[in-house]
């Protein structure tokens, strides 16, 4: 990993993602809360840099069950705070409000790293991928019944992806995918269908449940190639795009720094991928190669979904964009899991390679076929 390339652009991206929400929420208010998520959000990943996940893996456990206790206390009337429908944050009082989904996401990657990891030369059995499973079930059913579908499906992007890299039962991941898929129109609520549908054909309802979609669109396509200039998009600044902080940030970026500006952030978002894959590749312990991975399937996993949620490739599931959207707890866990990946860095010189890891388990995979 080149600590240049890191900072370089992830400092890109704060930087640009904090001026989206400057120019569309103003700094009153969430600029200047942004902004201090931001620094306190370095100093956790600056800590983290200087310790390797090896030496935080005894608190998997504890940390999981944490989070399982906040998720419920969530769920608890009077104490769980619901804004526009659902009942998704904790109030810390003068510190505001935090949001323990966004914490479970580490916490299922450090459990899961945990579960798997398992002995050398040996491929995780059908016992740690029913456990693995289980840990991220209870997750799974304490979020949906918030509800928050987005953050539902982060966390079974990170089981399967951090299953997938440790070797487990492929028969069991396709018999999982099968029974979701055969499931969703059961327990999905008719308002999440709708929005799984729409997307498709937004402009049949673009006041309705197509607005979202289609005002991010047009916002995007306003900007042209330079855009009109941070606080000067007019959709943006009128309130024609809903989110325009949160969610749809993005929209924001493209209306007010055109394609040029959003080029440059998929530039920036692409060289901070290759750095952190670079790491994850070349991990020396299989611990941290499943914590790495993890973290990659998780930041990989939100990016690519809200890209493709604004500019309409994708249905509204309220997942935010890494490093950009407004958010304390997004913003502190994003920065915090980027800090173990680098603290991996430390022995990256000597490591083998991810590849040699997936084959100590099953000598047949080659994740380069």
């Amino acid at each position: 990993m080149s600590p240049r390339a890191v900072a370089f652009s992830l400092l890109g991206l704060l930087t640009v993602g904090w001026l989206a929400v400057w120019s569309s929420a103003g700094w009153v208010g969430e600029g200047s809360r942004q902004l201090s998520h931001i620094v306190i959000g370095l100093g956790l990943l600056g800590l983290c840099t200087h310790s390797r996940p090896l030496a935080i893996r005894w608190a998997a456990v504890p940390f999981y069950w944490a989070c399982v206790l906040a998720l419920a206390l969530v769920l608890l009337p009077g104490i769980g705070q619901t804004v526009n429908g659902s009942q998704r944050w904790l109030s810390l009082g003068p510190l505001g409000s935090w949001q323990p989904s966004e914490f479970s996401k580490l916490a299922l990657i450090l459990i899961l790293a945990r579960v798997y990891q398992g002995r050398p030369g040996r491929a995780p059995g059908w016992g740690s991928f029913l456990l693995a499973g289980g840990c991220t079930a209870i997750f799974f059913g304490l979020i949906a019944k918030q509800p928050d579908l987005g953050t539902a499906l982060v966390l079974g992007a990170i089981f399967f992806g951090m299953s997938w890299v440790a070797g487990a039962p492929a028969l069991g991941l396709f018999g999982l995918v099968a029974g979701g898929l055969a499931a969703a129109p059961f327990v999905l609520h008719d308002y999440q269908k709708n929005r799984l549908l729409i997307f498709l054909h937004p402009e049949t309802d673009p006041r309705g449940l197509g607005y979202h979609i289609t005002q991010s669109q047009l916002a995007i396509g306003s900007g042209g190639l330079v855009g009109q200039g941070l606080g000067q998009g007019a959709l943006s600044q009128n309130g024609f795009v809903p989110e325009n902080w949160t969610d749809f940030v993005f929209s924001v970026i493209g209306e007010e720094l055109g394609l040029l500006g959003s080029w440059g952030l998929l530039l920036l978002a692409g060289l901070l991928a290759a750095q952190l894959l670079r790491v994850t590749w070349h991990c020396k312990d299989r611990y941290e190669a499943l914590v790495s991975s993890g973290v990659c399937t998780l930041l990989g996993f939100q990016g690519l979904v809200n890209l493709s949620m604004t500019v309409g490739l994708a249905p509204v599931v309220g997942i935010p964009l890494p490093f950009c959207t407004y958010g304390g707890s997004a913003m502190l866990i994003n920065l915090v899991a980027v800090g173990l990946i680098m603290g991996s860095s430390q022995a990256e010189s000597t490591a083998p390679k991810l590849q040699e890891l997936l084959q100590q388990t099953d000598p047949s995979r080659d994740v380069l076929a």
